[in-house]
């Protein structure tokens, strides 16, 4: 009898443990999608910020210009310090 009322009180003591890992586990997912959405709003003003700024971004063809010009540009060779 004393081995069933044990069994018993374990059975209701992992109920009640698993009742509130629950509550938590509900608590922590609603904690999670409120992080989503603000992460979402946030995602929502850089991309318009993004859209923003693309016009004043150089147009592909001046930046290849822009390129070429570095790189023809010629380079000052420095010597090699003497040593002793």
């Amino acid at each position: 009898m004393k081995k069933l009322l044990v069994v018993l009180s374990v059975a209701v003591l992992l109920l009640v443990f698993a009742g509130c890992t629950d509550t938590q586990m509900k608590t922590d997912v609603q904690g999670l999608k409120d992080q989503m959405a603000k992460m979402d709003s946030t995602i929502t003003v850089l991309k318009a910020d993004v859209e923003a700024l693309k016009p004043a971004v150089a147009p592909k063809e001046e930046m290849k210009e822009n390129m070429t010009e570095k790189q023809t540009a010629p380079v000052e060779k420095k010597a090699a310090p003497k040593t002793k």
